[in-house]
Parts: structure tokens; sequence; C-alpha cells
């Protein structure tokens, strides 16, 4: 008897709707991938078969687009470090869907903090510094700044799809250079960091016409759908992985963004209604992989021996404290959830 493929996603996200805002949402969490791209993909955050069941580990795998991802903070597993040890980590538990529980998405938005105020402070460097001179900057000039500001970032970012990642300047034609350093110009806008991913046969035309909007002007075709309206679709630095889900090869555009009015944020991801306010500066290549949030069995046994384990985060910590002022059979579920969501957010 064939199964119907569909039938079955469609009656799982059915169901999965009838439990959010219940206290079985606890066992759910909806694919950051698929929701970037407009669908809500509901995975269960238990393991179950083939899933590694053993103490501390989180990885679940949608069943819609593969992408395996950690439950709680809905980020590239990150193997033997806590969700709050990363900022960008932390700021994606506060989009989570369904939310974590508020003692632990309270403790999220405080680890992001400094994350926000880094990033902030970088743009506005770079904003300041392209605007001290009366000269309009050559497109080569603000590439370079734009690198200077932001390339741990991006490196950063590029870790979690590609290892040794090798940044190189794109040859880009010189009219769509100059047609960027002009909207920069005009607009003053702070230059965002961003990663588009494309099928690899389609470099040179970029290269040579910028990214466009299909349609606007152009004979282009939507390909991947335009769940968030018309516009070129970028990742945000931290979402690398979101533009790896496009790439047909071992490679990705690393971009620069006018932050204006023209652009749309959308989870993890920012679509530019204009195409003279994005444009790629750098091709980042290098060979595909993604942690697995759990290490092989002799890393495991060496996590274990080890003497320097780093200890749990102040947030977490205070999280647990605030665990036992729950009352109910309801709250002290859920209060046993979130004891576990902190337990495992220091180990996976």
């Amino acid at each position: 008897m064939e199964t119907d493929v569909g039938g079955v996603e469609e009656l799982w996200i059915t169901v999965a709707e009838r439990i959010s805002r219940t206290a079985f949402q606890e066992v759910i969490v909806f694919c950051p991938k698929c929701e970037d791209r407009g669908m809500d993909t509901p995975v269960l955050t238990k393991s179950y078969g083939s899933q590694d069941t053993r103490e501390g580990v989180t990885q679940v795998k949608c069943f819609k687009c593969s992408w395996s991802f950690c439950g709680i903070c809905r980020s590239p597993c990150h193997p033997n470090e806590s969700c709050y040890e990363d900022p960008s980590r932390a700021l994606r538990m506060g989009q989570r869907r369904p939310p974590l529980p508020p003692d632990l998405a309270e403790k999220a938005a405080e680890a992001a903090v400094d994350l926000l105020k880094a990033a902030k402070e970088k743009i506005a460097e770079l904003q300041q510094v392209l605007a001290r001179s009366d000269q309009i900057y050559d497109f080569d000039s603000i590439r370079r700044f734009f690198f200077q500001a932001h390339e741990q970032d991006i490196r950063h970012g590029l870790s979690a799809v590609f290892s040794n990642a090798r940044i190189t300047p794109v040859p880009l034609a010189k009219e769509v250079g100059q047609r960027f350093a002009k909207s920069l110009t005009e607009t003053g806008a702070a230059l965002l960091p961003a990663f588009h991913g494309t099928d690899h046969g389609n470099y040179p035309s970029i290269f040579k016409n910028g990214l466009l909007i299909p349609g606007d002007g152009n004979a282009l075709k939507v390909v991947h759908g335009a769940a968030h309206g018309r516009g070129v679709y970028t990742a945000n630095v931290d979402a690398a992985w979101l533009s790896q889900g496009f790439c047909t090869a071992s490679s990705m555009l690393v971009c620069a963004v006018l932050d204006t009015s023209s652009v749309r944020r959308v989870g993890d991801a920012m679509v530019v209604g204009m195409s003279a306010h994005v444009v790629p500066m750098f091709e980042a290549t290098g060979k595909d992989g993604q942690a697995e949030c759990y290490p092989p069995a002799t890393a495991t046994a060496q996590a274990k021996g080890s003497t320097t384990t780093a200890p749990a985060s102040k947030g977490t910590a205070q999280a647990k404290g605030k665990m036992g002022s729950q009352h109910g059979s309801t709250a002290t579920k859920s209060s046993k959830f979130m004891a576990r969501l902190a337990k495992k957010s220091q180990k996976h």
C-alpha cells in the first residue's frame, strides 16, 4: 500500500496547530528553515527511532526539509556547548515557536543583549567611516571597509555550513558596483552583512547584472517561491544554513545590504525590495559540513572524563532557581520541562 506523504504532512500540521498553546506544545518545535520559507512544519523535540537517545541530546530533524537542528535554540547543532554560549543562539531562542517557558526566554533575551549592542556598534562605526569623506567611494573601497568591519561575523556565520571557508572578492561588473555605491551615497544607509544561496550556474549572470528581482524589468522567473513577497532573498549573517539550502555547490555569496525601508525582515532572512540596495561582495567556498548534536563515542568519553568542563551560565543557573515556584499539575509538568531544557542547554 502506498503512503500519501502529503496527507501525512497535512494531518501532522493540523495536529500541531491543535496542541499549540496547550501543555502538550512542550513536545514540538517549528522548523526554522521551513518557517523562513513561509511554512509551519512542526517537529517532535523528543528522540524516537533512529534519533540518539543519550541524555542531553536535543538534535531533531524536520521531516519536510530534512534540516537537523537543536530543538531548544533552533540553531545548527553545537556539540558540548550551551545554547547560551553563543549570543546568536540566545537571540534565536527568543524567536522560537512555540516559545520557551518564560524564565528561559527571559534569560535568552538577556544573553542576546551584548550581541545586539555589538552589532549596532559595528554597523554605526562603518556608517560613520563612509560618511566622513566628501568623496563618493568606489566599490572596491566600500568592499574593503565592509570586510574590515564584518569579517569576524561573516567567518563565524560560515563556520556553521563550511569547514575552513575561503572568502574571495567576486568579479562584479563595474556598472553594478557603481550603482550600489550611488545608492549608498544617496541613502546614507548602514551596510548589513548577509548571505545569498543560489544555483552556482547563476554566478556569471549575477556578477554581470547584479542580484535582480524576478519580473522587475527582466524576464527572470521565481524559482523557489516568494512566500514573503517579491525581492532578493538573503539570510542574516548568523543564518548561513538558510542560504545553503539553495546552493548547488559548496559555495555561497556574501552580500552587503543597505538597511533601508526596502528591506523586510522575516525570521532569519532579509527580503530586499530594490536590487540596487543589495550586492554580492564575496564568494565563500569550503567543504560542506554541519555539526551533529552529539560527538563520536571517543569524544564523548573524553568529555565525560574532562576536569575542565565550563560552568553553567549565570542565566541558566538563575532559570533553574526560579523553577520551583510553580504550582498545580500543569505547572509541575511545565517546571519539569524547564528543568530538562536548562539541563540540556548546558550539555548539547
